[in-house]
């Protein structure tokens, strides 16, 4: 019987994502009796006391001495049920980092927080400069921009998965589904890891059936990232992915995975820190996630296993083709109708991304040498640790260090910072990276720029504000139910997701996304 995956690892770059507080919002000091408190809530970071006393948060309080700066710091796991509630007991902090395509909606529909676009305008500058003009519409209902969207890049997520049981099993690397199919099996069941014991699985879902898009993605749908959605040209108009034909045959394709023991059991109900240990502890062969995360894992399982090596593949070939998702535009910050300084949290947002990313990001900055870099060179430049450097563990314990008083906040796409500096250091950090990176990592850069899928929907729609959270729990519970229960009539199954579709605003949601388009 095969072993129940206990252990929770924290792994280095996966999205935190927020959990319990212990700073309220709200109770600012007026400026005629004392500094004006700020608090911002925000996620990633080692724990509480990291953040809030971590060289970010101190420089921000040396940027704005005027301020009383506090960090309100959730954990991952804990985050959508916090921040859930907050929505629900109409208690916002004053700026929390949001998830536009999940709590936005309801925020706005509820009138929680506020338009930004005459504060953008006045304390903006920065922000209006450096965020893409492609993030902006993500935030944006009926041309009033609700939410700061962060810098994210899309294109960034594909398969990878153990070279070293391939080569224990004399297997070629997958191209097609079936060829998928057949190395997912001998991962369960042929002893991949040769130590005689049957507790090894193919794959692992995470936070229900989601982050296995490649596989979906081959039968020519997929549900998205987080449960995002995937809208495609189909026929004459454009439609969601989570209600087509093709999407029964895929969870009756990974139903079957599942049933026979390929797919780890227990993930299912996996967060993403269990969905990461299950491979990192060597429990399942192959994992999904963004072309950075490969690296970090690579390193970190060379400690327990110097025979470990991972390696970026293309997603599978099927007859819906191949693919992965991109993850959609969704991290945005927010400022709360009950803000007292609306005003200073927009100023906050554009130092982050303005004179505060070159102090604390670009590059390396921020950070001391020996942590987040090895040192500064004669002219000033942070010189970085190579990848050999890298995989030791002294160094991984340093970065990680460095890395936990970072939190979540508005960052500068690095084309952006590079456009900015002269021609020598853009020449110099361009070879510092090749210098630091591990050539399987440009191998799934490369991956997941070919291959990954863009929603043609790119911005919100209104009915989304009444229908999306409920459609978007059903269809979870729907996935789940096809691909876990056990004697289940699954055609009906699917039927009662496509009539909840069609009587619960999906419709006139797809008639608005096609409207906006």
């Amino acid at each position: 019987m095969k072993a129940r995956v206990r252990t929770i690892l924290f792994v280095v770059l996966s999205l935190c994502l927020l959990g319990g507080s212990v700073f309220a919002g709200g109770g600012q000091e007026s400026a005629a009796t004392g500094p004006k408190k700020i608090v911002f809530q925000t996620f990633f970071g080692a724990g509480q006391e990291e953040v809030e006393n971590g060289f970010v948060a101190q420089a921000v309080r040396e940027a704005f001495p005027e301020w009383e700066f506090h960090v309100q710091w959730f954990t991952y796991s804990a985050y959508a049920e916090k921040l859930n509630l907050q929505i629900a007991s109409g208690d916002l902090p004053d700026m929390t980092v949001v998830d536009t395509n999940i709590q936005l909606p309801r925020m706005v529909a509820e009138d929680q927080v506020i338009p930004l676009n005459d504060l953008l305008d006045e304390y903006g500058q920065n922000l209006l400069k450096f965020v893409p003009s492609w993030h902006w519409p993500a935030g944006t209902y009926d041309g009033k921009i609700m939410a700061i969207m962060n810098g994210w890049t899309t294109k960034k997520a594909g398969p990878y998965m153990r070279k070293d049981w391939l080569d224990n099993l004399g297997l070629d690397v997958p191209n097609t589904l079936e060829e998928f199919d057949a190395v997912l099996r001998a991962f369960t069941f042929d002893d991949p890891d040769g130590n005689g014991k049957d507790d090894t699985f193919g794959a692992g879902f995470r936070e229900g059936v989601n982050w296995f898009d490649w596989v979906f993605h081959a039968v020519g749908v997929a549900p998205g990232h987080h449960h995002t959605g995937i809208w495609r040209k189909r026929g004459d108009r454009v439609e969601i992915d989570w209600v087509q034909p093709e999407m029964l045959d895929a969870l009756k394709y990974i139903r079957g995975l599942y049933q026979d023991g390929v797919i780890i059991p227990e993930s299912i109900t996996f967060d993403g820190s269990q969905w990461g240990a299950a491979f990192t502890n060597g429990t399942m062969g192959t994992f999904y996630h963004f072309y950075g995360t490969l690296q970090a894992q690579q390193f970190s399982m060379l400690e327990k296993n110097p025979n470990v090596k991972l390696i970026s593949v293309a997603p599978p070939l099927g007859p819906g083709g191949r693919g992965s998702s991109d993850e959609p535009m969704h991290w945005g910050f927010v400022i709360s109708k009950k803000a007292q300084y609306p005003e200073e949290y927009v100023r906050l947002m554009d130092w982050f991304i303005g004179e505060g990313w070159d102090k604390l990001y670009g590059w390396f900055g921020g950070a001391s040498p020996g942590r987040g870099f090895k040192e500064l060179n004669a002219k000033g430049q942070a010189v970085a640790w190579s990848a050999e450097e890298r995989s030791s563990k002294a160094v991984q314990d340093a970065m990680a260090e460095e890395a936990g008083e970072r939190f979540y906040y508005i960052t500068r796409p690095e084309d952006k910072w590079y456009a900015t500096v002269s021609a020598e250091d853009r020449a110099f950090y361009l070879e510092q990276e090749k210098q630091t990176n591990i050539p399987e990592y440009y191998r799934a850069r490369d991956n997941a720029q070919k291959y990954c899928f863009t929603s043609l929907k790119t911005k919100p729609v209104p009915s989304e504000m009444e229908y999306w959270g409920s459609l978007r729990t059903k269809y979870k519970e729907i996935m789940s139910t096809i691909v876990a229960a056990k004697d289940i009539d699954v055609d009906a199954v699917w039927k009662e997701w496509i009539d909840y579709w069609n009587v619960n605003g999906g419709e006139t949601i797809t008639q608005e996304v096609n409207d906006s388009l």
